[in-house]
C-alpha cells in the first residue's frame, strides 16, 4: 500500500478498536493459512482411510498428499509477501 492508502485506512478506522493495516493483514493470512492447513489435514486423512479400506493404493495416496502439502506450501508462501 502507498502512502495515501495507508493514511486513508488509518483516517477511515478510528475508534477504540484501531487497527492498522498490518495488523488486518496478519488476521487475513493466519486465517487463509489455518484454513489451508486444515484442508491439508483433510485430504491426509480421507486419503489415508481410502487406503485402509483398500480403496486406494500406496501410490495413489501418496501422490495425492504430495498434491495438498505442495498446494499447501505454495499457499502459504503466496499469503507470506
Amino acid at each position: 500500500m502507498n502512502s495515501a492508502q495507508v493514511a486513508a485506512f488509518e483516517g477511515a478506522n478510528t475508534g477504540n478498536s484501531a487497527f492498522t493495516a498490518a495488523d488486518l493483514s496478519f488476521l487475513i493470512v493466519g486465517i487463509v493459512g489455518t484454513a489451508v492447513l486444515l484442508w491439508t489435514v483433510w485430504v491426509a486423512i480421507s486419503s489415508y482411510r481410502a487406503w485402509g479400506r483398500d480403496k486406494m493404493t500406496g501410490d495413489v495416496a501418496g501422490g495425492v498428499l504430495l498434491r495438498a502439502l505442495f498446494i499447501c506450501v505454495i499457499t502459504i508462501v503466496i499469503t507470506s509477501f
